[in-house]
């Protein structure tokens, strides 16, 4: 919020659901979300947008599914790391355009459907010890 204050470049426009997330994500070519990840990630992923995120070590388990340079970048906590790592993919219109074509095939591995199919194979598993 004090950012959008200072810099008319930046507007802070708050938490969004549904709908409303849906039309800010449709805005965007990337997806800064520089402190805790949880399944956020996976809105991203859905429209495409690859994550940058830091090595904040407050993530959730969803955090795994980011692969650096195929899908998105953690970097160190710091500002300059962070700001090098989007402006360097966002120079770069190929790399830009890979990665958001990785973050839409892996929108399609990690579905509800795969979880509770993966879920339930290891319960059947588990039984069977």
């Amino acid at each position: 919020q004090e950012a959008g204050k200072n810099y008319k470049w930046i507007h802070y426009v708050g938490p969004k659901f549904d709908r409303h997330l849906a039309l800010h994500m449709k805005l965007g070519d990337v997806f800064l979300l520089p402190g805790l990840v949880g399944l956020a990630i996976l809105d991203g992923f859905s429209f495409g947008l690859p994550l940058f995120t830091t090595d904040c070590k407050l993530h959730s388990p969803e955090i795994v599914y980011l692969k650096s340079s195929y899908n998105g970048y953690m970097t160190a906590v710091e500002t300059e790391d962070y700001a090098k790592a989007v402006v360097s993919v966002l120079k770069n219109p190929k790399k830009l355009s890979e990665m958001q074509a990785n973050c839409e095939a892996d929108s399609l591995k990690y579905t509800i459907e795969n979880m509770a199919d993966n879920f339930a194979r290891g319960v059947v598993s588990a039984m069977k010890k």
